[in-house]
């Protein structure tokens, strides 16, 4: 440190500046490289922690068809096809099925009557000559003897079959013929006693749905009429008889469904109309192609398009069953399964097949097949926004910023402090050196021109026994007493200064007049005001306050300013004025010269320690650069202030305000005789002693 602080000011701050910077530009860069591997790190937790989200819903999917897969399974002991549909169609997320088998009474839905035994007996029972007899009567538009003989034929009817038909052929002719009220009979009569029935299943039962539709539609009404609709419902819905085909089923659920509105559920219906598009879509190939359970591939035993938009099947191997599934419910399916696995708040997980994905869509770095059962389906994990990663990022970089903003911050702290230290170092090491130097030269001055007026005194009155000129000792005497002053006056501001920088208290105030401070100062500084060509004006305006302080304070403050006016104001005949006036709640005393002015520069630097105008050392104005310091320092510790008005060539007034105090924080006025009446007293009486 002493070595930097002998070297140039400038050199070593950037030395030191150099010191500082150089962990702040290392932390920045460990931070900007900690960012880019803390994002790097952020985005690989986060995209193991969501491909693990993932797989987990993967393996729920896989779960979730395995469980369908094994449900249809299990109804294969069921006994035909019609019935296996039923119960493959309620497995959720099945919206449609085919049944396929070796037998036709496996195969549901079909094209092909299932009654061709039923169908055989009615072609020869409708060859028997009354049943010829009775159609050529309604061929020819004799409706009332059509009616008659198809009546007749179903009381004499050897089968249920034949008795419907004939019941059925017989209502036609009625209602040809307009009598409603008959047919009304017929139907009510046949109802009624077909109740108390067996159920004859078979192609008896598709014709018996026939007749109820037929009473529900235009015959029946009121309560007959529901109950009829009820029967018909559960006759329709009731899938284990076997005795309705596929598409009778739908004809008559589509016009039920018309009659009464919510009978029969939506998901039936739409099961089998989706069952009969997909059979016209495959031109027949269920009842065309043989049942092999040992013929399909892994591809077909997977999800498949079926090349209807939004319609899907899935052949289960080793069973005859396909099932059908719609897009929705595929994707209900897996959003039910991927439900079960519990995810973070901010993230969305879709399932789309990548035929129907956008060709520009938001770029997503977690995707996963979603089961090996759904070819082509994809699990994607998004953002629910996407700024999150980049909020999260921002907030941890933020931090990590605000680490480094502290650090630099605190490097900025120390380095200023160790920077300013260093400079209060340089700066003391400066004042110590300008106080040597001026404490020497300035005590050496007087010391040494008192021992040699000294010397000249005792050498005159030892030599040659002359006796000593009075005049003479007079002037050496005066000259003894000047240089004493002078060096008192060096010693007591070096006192002062010492006094106030170790801060006096204010409980040793006193109340003293104004008159009394400027007649004290201006009493010390008349030798000096004598021995040039000056005058000296004091002007008092009424009713100054007095000034609560330090007596001897106050008084230094106006010798410093006088002397400093004197000092300033050369050889030539110039007054000085010195002025107490009250103002803005106060006493403000000014001094006034007509010397030769201060510069702006050294104004700013005048009240600083050891600072002087003339930094030579053969300058004729004496002084070791600490009157105007002490001057701003007794100042300030009594709450004034001090202020400087100066131009080059025209003088220098400075102002000293001090505050209007109460006398109730002041002692009252010392009785005592000051030290530098004391001093001047005695000076002037050895003055008279020796004056000739």
């Amino acid at each position: 440190m002493k070595k930097l602080a002998s070297a140039s000011p400038w050199i070593s701050t950037v030395a030191l500046c150099g010191v500082v910077l150089l962990p702040i530009v290392a932390a920045i860069g460990f931070v900007a490289v900690a960012i880019t591997n803390q994002q790097l790190a952020t985005q690989q937790l986060l995209g193991e922690a969501y491909r693990s989200h993932l797989a987990n819903m993967q393996g729920q999917v896989e779960r979730q068809l395995n469980g369908i897969r094994l449900r249809t399974k299990e109804i294969l002991d069921l006994s035909g096809g019609a019935e296996r549909f039923a119960a493959a169609t309620a497995i959720d997320g099945v919206d449609s099925a085919v049944c396929r088998g070796i037998d036709r009474a496996d195969r549901y839905p079909g094209t092909i009557d299932t009654h061709d035994n039923d169908r055989a007996e009615l072609l020869a029972f409708r060859k028997d000559p009354d049943w010829k007899a009775a159609t050529a009567h309604e061929d020819v538009g004799d409706c009332d003897l059509a009616a008659s003989a198809f009546h007749a034929i179903s009381e004499a009817a050897q089968n249920p079959t034949q008795h419907i038909t004939a019941i059925q052929s017989e209502v036609r002719c009625r209602l040809r013929n307009g009598d409603r009220a008959a047919v009304h009979r017929i139907l009510e009569d046949f109802f009624d006693h077909q109740v108390s029935r067996e159920s004859h299943g078979g192609y008896y039962e598709s014709l018996l749905a026939n007749l109820e539709l037929l009473a529900c539609e235009s015959i029946f009404d009121g309560m007959q009429r529901e109950t009829t609709l009820k029967r018909l419902a559960d006759r329709i819905v009731r899938y284990d008889s076997n005795s309705l085909s596929s598409d009778q089923r739908l004809f008559l659920m589509r016009q039920l469904e018309i009659l009464a509105p919510g009978t029969i559920d939506q998901k039936q219906i739409r099961a089998e109309e989706l069952a009969a598009l997909y059979l016209v879509h495959s031109h027949g190939r269920l009842e065309t192609s043989a049942f092999d359970s040992t013929s399909e591939t892994p591809a077909r035993s997977s999800v498949q398009p079926t090349g209807i938009d939004d319609l899907w099947r899935w052949e289960i191997q080793s069973s005859g069953i396909e099932l059908l599934m719609t897009t929705q419910s595929l994707t209900r399916l897996i959003d039910d399964a991927i439900a079960a696995v519990e995810l973070p708040r901010d993230v969305v997980v879709s399932v789309q097949h990548r035929s129907r994905r956008p060709h520009q869509q938001s770029v997503t770095n977690y995707e996963v097949a979603a089961s090996s059962l759904l070819p082509g389906w994809q699990l994607s994990l998004r953002l629910r926004d996407a700024n999150s990663f980049s909020k999260v990022a921002r907030r941890r970089n933020l931090v990590m910023i605000g680490v480094c903003g502290l650090v630099v911050a605190l490097t900025v702290v120390g380095g200023s402090l160790v920077v300013r230290n260093f400079h209060n170092r340089v700066k003391l090491t400066r004042l110590k050196n300008d106080l040597l130097g001026t404490v020497s030269h300035e005590l050496r001055t007087p010391l040494s021109s008192i021992r040699l007026l000294v010397d000249t005194l005792i050498g005159g009155s030892l030599s040659d026994g002359a006796k000593l000129d009075p005049q003479r000792t007079w002037e050496y005497l005066h000259l003894i007493r000047n240089e004493n002053e002078r060096l008192s006056r060096l010693i007591e501001n070096f006192l002062t200064f010492s006094r106030y920088e170790a801060t006096v208290q204010s409980e040793n105030f006193t109340l003293v007049p104004v008159e009394r401070l400027i007649c004290a100062a201006v009493d010390v500084c008349r030798p000096r005001i004598e021995s040039k060509p000056l005058s000296l004006t004091v002007q008092i305006a009424p009713g100054v306050p007095a000034i609560c302080g330090d007596e001897g304070g106050l008084i230094t403050v106006l010798i410093n300013l006088i002397d400093n006016a004197i000092k300033y104001s050369g050889d030539s005949s110039q007054a000085i004025l010195v002025c107490a006036v009250a103002r803005d709640n106060g006493v403000s005393v000014s001094v006034s010269d007509h010397g030769i002015g201060i510069s702006r520069i050294d104004q700013r630097k005048l009240f600083d320690r050891f600072y002087q105008v003339d930094q030579t050392l053969h300058r004729s104005d004496r002084g070791c650069g600490l009157g105007l310091s002490i001057v701003r320092t007794i100042v300030d510790h009594h709450g004034g202030r001090v202020c400087l008005e100066s131009e080059l060539g025209k003088g220098t007034t400075f102002t000293v305000w001090f505050p209007a105090e109460q006398t109730a924080g002041c002692s009252p006025e010392p009785s005592v005789t000051s030290e530098s009446d004391e001093c001047q007293t005695a000076a002037d009486s050895l003055s008279e002693i020796i004056r000739p």
